[in-house]
């Protein structure tokens, strides 16, 4: 508001500018009126000159006003987002266009926009008191930062909109590749590793020590190529894995995996002894020896009587006597580990023979019981057999048949061992009573004396 002398007439105003484009008369400024009330609409030095008739004569001199007009604080061109940029990498300018700036400050927020704190020229940022800062390799921890630019003039303080800064990386987020125990042939559980970034592609590699360094690479093998991945369980032992994803913004290697082991089939071997066995009843077999591996344990099934198995630290043995006789299908089955696997053998039981002895006597008493007389002899008769042998000698005509002739003068029991033709054994025994012959004596007359 510009104010001359009241009282006056024909008040002649004069403003610099254009009206309507450099400023605008809010009220005043006609001949009647002593003030004029405008508002600037441009900058720059602005003079408002006013002159006045009193008692008939005009001012000899207008009086004039000069002030410089500053514009308010205002931001004309707003930031733009960058475009993505990779972590550790590249850089990007943010800028704004304001009038009226004396000052400027670029601030950031990292909780989409509640609080918001000033930057200086440290790290990845520089200019930050400029109209165009500058962010050079960004680390992956300012993606989706927000940043915008206060600025001040003398008249005022202006904020500008908000621009976001996008930093891609490839990232492993997390991962499910606990150790694994796994029989041959058999399946393990899939894998795997979530990882973020863009254009992201996997591989997985296969290691036999724990590290995720200096693996094969298992092409396209079960998933070897995405982020889930089954191994294999073909070849016995232990590997370790581990994966690589590949993006636009570098790479990441996820931690080895734990140990996956592939345990082989159990194995039985006969390692001693005879699996095919013939014996005679109560009689030792020859000890049969196994030795297995990956088994925890044994089981015998279809042994004789008498004969049993034993395992221990991976060997076995079969011993005893049966004491039953016949054909016996055993078999050796592994326990725990990786598959039942099995060993047969047989063993063949005979009886003994069935030893016999009868008694012919060919002289002296009658009723074939075993007595004779002294010096008469008796037919004995062994059965059960192929070869026979006697025992005692004495009195026997011959000790190697099944039919010898005993003359023995003292009482005698005789034992025949019987051999069948499966080489089995048995005794029978018999008893020969030999009693005097009576002796009658020679008749004779005694003389008359």
């Amino acid at each position: 508001t510009y104010t001359t002398q009241s009282g006056k007439s024909n008040y002649a105003w004069s403003v610099t500018g254009t009206i309507g484009t450099d400023y605008i008369i809010t009220s005043g400024g006609t001949p009647g009126d002593n003030n004029l009330t405008l508002k600037w609409l441009s900058t720059g030095s602005k003079t408002v000159t006013v002159n006045y008739t009193g008692g008939g004569c005009s001012g000899i001199t207008p009086a004039s006003k000069t002030i410089t007009v500053n514009a308010n604080a205002m931001i004309t061109v707003q930031p733009v987002s960058p475009a993505p940029m990779c972590a550790g990498s590249g850089s990007a300018n943010l800028g704004i266009t304001a009038l009226g700036a004396s000052a400027y400050q670029w601030q950031v927020s990292t909780d989409n926009g509640s609080t918001w704190t000033n930057l200086s020229n440290a790290g990845s940022y520089t200019s930050v008191n400029t109209a165009t800062m500058t962010i050079t390799s960004p680390a992956a921890s300012l993606d989706n930062g927000k940043y915008r630019c206060m600025v001040t003039g003398s008249c005022g303080v202006a904020t500008s909109f908000s621009a976001t800064l996008t930093v891609n990386s490839t990232n492993i987020d997390s991962q499910l590749t606990s150790g694994q125990t796994q029989c041959i042939n058999g399946s393990f559980s899939p894998i795997s590793v979530t990882a973020s970034g863009s254009g992201l592609t996997y591989q997985w590699y296969s290691n036999t020590v724990s590290s995720n360094t200096g693996g094969t690479s298992l092409g396209t093998s079960n998933g070897a190529q995405t982020g889930t991945f089954t191994p294999m369980a073909l070849v016995a032992g232990t590997a370790y894995y581990y994966c690589v994803v590949t993006g636009t913004c570098g790479f990441s290697t996820s931690a080895v995996s734990g140990a996956f082991t592939v345990t082989p089939e159990n194995t039985i071997t006969l390692s001693t002894g005879n699996n095919i066995q013939t014996k005679c009843i109560n009689t030792a077999i020859i000890d049969i020896g196994y030795t297995t591996s990956g088994a925890t344990g044994l089981s015998f099934t279809g042994l004789p009587a008498g004969v049993s198995g034993i395992w221990s630290a991976g060997n076995a043995t079969i011993s005893g006597t049966p004491t039953s006789s016949g054909t016996f299908n055993y078999t050796v089955t592994t326990l725990g580990g990786c598959g039942n696997k099995t060993a047969a053998g047989t063993i063949t039981v005979n009886p003994v023979p069935n030893a016999d002895i009868s008694i012919s006597e060919t002289s002296g008493t009658t009723g074939n019981d075993g007595t004779i007389c002294n010096g008469d002899a008796a037919a004995l008769t062994a059965s059960g057999g192929i070869s026979y042998t006697w025992t005692p000698a004495t009195g026997l005509n011959n000790v190697n048949t099944s039919n010898p002739i005993a003359s023995p003068v003292t009482t005698t029991t005789y034992q025949v061992t019987v051999t069948d033709i499966n080489g089995c054994i048995n005794t029978a025994n018999t008893l020969i009573t030999v009693v005097p012959k009576v002796n009658t004596g020679e008749m004779f007359r005694k003389p008359n004396r």
